[in-house]
């Protein structure tokens, strides 16, 4: 009777331990999905990666040419770079060209016969408005009287003196002006050849980078001055 009741007992613990294994194996495997569910997740849920993105390539500026622009009829030429565009005559007075800022080519309400304007891209993000070299040509006037500023063209400037362009001597002169948080300065450059009164004008015309949201970056006048500098000292007379 003893051996029949330890068989029992026996296929008892037999089977426990069974179902015992059985339930640490079940809960070895949820605790591993459970570890692996955050990557299942973010692998499922993220964006896949699509072709490496390159950075943008800047543009290069275009090359410096050095350009020509002959009028025989008044008697000179100029030598300029090509940051400059050239408008003569009637697209100068109309003044409408699309993209291009003509304030500076008419200082005080004068009418240019032609002017040269410096490219947007050359100041671009910076508070400079306008920048330009225009030329005017009299006549009628004597030395004296080409030779002399008034009032007006050197209000808030002053008389610069004598500066010698390619063997030619200008007189020239420096105003200023300013309002509401707008600038100008213009120079002067005048000589008399021949019978005529010839009047070279480099203009600036900026806002104050305050004005602008968010502020701009002030322009280099060191840099623009030297531009139109360089403009005006390509002036040459011709016969």
């Amino acid at each position: 009777m003893k051996k029949y009741f330890i068989i029992p007992v026996i296929l008892f613990l037999a089977v426990s331990c069974g179902k015992h294994e059985a339930a640490v194996q079940q809960t070895q495997s949820q605790n591993q999905a459970v570890q692996n569910a955050p990557a299942q997740i973010q692998q499922a849920t993220s964006t896949p990666a699509g072709p490496e993105q390159k950075p943008p390539v800047a543009e290069k500026p275009a090359p410096l040419t050095l350009l020509v622009y002959n009028n025989a009829a008044e008697h000179f030429k100029f030598l300029y770079l090509n940051y400059f565009d050239l408008f003569t005559g009637a697209s100068v007075k109309a003044n409408n060209t699309k993209g291009v800022n003509f304030s500076a080519c008419t200082p005080y309400g004068l009418s240019p016969d032609m002017c040269f304007v410096l490219k947007n891209d050359t100041f671009q993000n910076t508070n400079l408005e306008s920048a330009a070299v225009s030329v005017l040509v009299y006549k009628g006037k004597t030395g004296a009287e080409c030779a002399a500023f008034d009032a007006q063209e050197v209000a808030g400037g002053q008389v610069l003196g004598a500066v010698q362009v390619n063997d030619v001597v200008f007189m020239t002169a420096k105003n200023t002006d300013a309002g509401a948080g707008n600038f100008s300065e213009t120079h002067f450059s005048r000589a008399l050849y021949g019978d005529l009164c010839y009047e070279i004008d480099e203009t600036a015309r900026w806002t104050n980078a305050q004005n602008f949201n968010p502020p701009k970056a002030e322009f280099d006048k060191t840099d623009i001055w030297s531009k139109l500098d360089v403009l005006r000292n390509g002036f040459r007379f011709i016969k």
